[in-house]
């Protein structure tokens, strides 16, 4: 009989006093499909709420503790939820659109199939969190720990994830084209088949990643960190990747056609069967790489270190090879003929250049 006038005392933000009262009489609001658009509900004790369906729709909940409650279909657009406490929350199918969630605690809360298009989370630590099939269209995540959250099959294009922590996360087949993501963490993320095209990874930490098949193409990872990273049948067409660091990265099969990998340190990599056509490779430490298979054809590769590398059967037809060090390459079998090289291109001892088909660049 108590539940009518507490609902009003509630809606008119009288949240303490109906806590109080709630734990005097010894009962528990039933809030399931409430309208509160528009409530001022600052602080409120709404611990194990259940909020199944509930309108929220520009309420105010700044630092609301929801820890554990029942939010699944609810409609929280426009709400503000800065500092909030949601940890293993239930926000399944919820609408979160435009909100606010800055700082916000939601650590091992389940978000699946929620939609969170334009939501600011910055801060906002969501650690474990399940976020797949998510809706988060431009979403804000600056600075966001998303560490081992599953965001498998989410949508976050042109999401703003500058500094976030991913590490361990699982982003496999998910949207992330034209997001920013410089100076990201995603060491160990699980990124396959995911769509990264176009997107800002200058800077990022992906060191141990998993990207076989993901499509990187027109991507920026300049100066990243790829290191043991496995990126097989990756797409990376017109990407700038000049000053990463893909040492022993696993890079079979990749399409890295008109890549920029100027100064990339790809010592010890494997990118046997690679298409790296027209793309730039100059100054980059190629030692101990396996270069079997691979089409270099019209690549740039001057300056570039390939001492120790593998080119059995890579194709270097029309390559620059000006002052590049292949002093103690593996030769045999590499289709070098029109290959350009000069006075400074080192070759393994009594290899003779011309008969292999390679012109001297004064030669032309």
């Amino acid at each position: 009989m108590y539940q009518a006038q507490l609902i009003e005392l509630l809606r008119a933000g009288q949240h303490q006093q109906v806590h109080e009262l709630c734990r005097t009489l010894g009962i528990e609001l039933d809030l399931t499909e409430i309208d509160l658009s528009g409530a001022v509900l600052t602080g409120a004790q709404l611990v194990r709420a259940p909020l199944r369906g509930a309108i929220l729709v520009g309420t105010n909940l700044a630092g609301a503790d929801l820890t554990a409650s029942d939010l699944t279909d609810a409609d929280l657009g426009w709400c503000s939820l800065d500092g909030a406490i949601l940890s293993g929350a239930t926000l399944t199918g919820a609408r979160l659109c435009e909100a606010q969630l800055v700082g916000a605690m939601l650590a091992e809360a389940t978000l699946v199939g929620a939609d969170l298009s334009e939501a600011d989370l910055s801060g906002a630590v969501l650690t474990q969190t399940d976020l797949r099939e998510t809706i988060q269209r431009k979403v804000v995540l600056l600075g966001a720990d998303l560490s081992g959250a599953d965001l498998s099959g989410s949508n976050l294009p042109e999401a703003e994830c500058t500094g976030a922590d991913l590490s361990g996360a699982d982003l496999s087949a998910s949207d992330l084209s034209k997001a920013a993501l410089c100076d990201a963490d995603l060491s160990a993320a699980d990124l396959r088949a995911a769509d990264l095209s176009a997107a800002d990874l200058s800077g990022a930490r992906l060191r141990g990643a998993k990207l076989s098949k993901a499509d990187l193409s027109a991507v920026n990872l300049s100066n990243a960190d790829l290191r043991d990273a496995e990126l097989s049948g990756a797409h990376l067409r017109r990407g700038n990747l000049s000053g990463a660091d893909l040492s022993y990265a696993r890079l079979t099969l990749a399409d890295l056609l008109r890549a920029n990998l100027s100064g990339a340190r790809l010592a010890g990599v494997d990118l046997s069967g690679a298409w790296l056509s027209e793309a730039d490779l100059s100054g980059a430490d190629l030692s101990g790489a396996d270069l079997s298979d691979v089409h270099f054809i019209r690549s740039d590769l001057s300056g570039a270190d390939l001492s120790d590398a593998r080119l059995r059967g890579a194709y270097l037809t029309w390559t620059n090879l000006s002052g590049a060090d292949l002093s103690s390459a593996r030769l045999a079998g590499a289709h070098l003929t029109l290959a350009l090289y000069d006075e400074h291109t080192r070759w393994p001892r009594e290899f003779q250049p011309a008969r292999s088909g390679a012109i001297a660049s004064d030669a032309r």
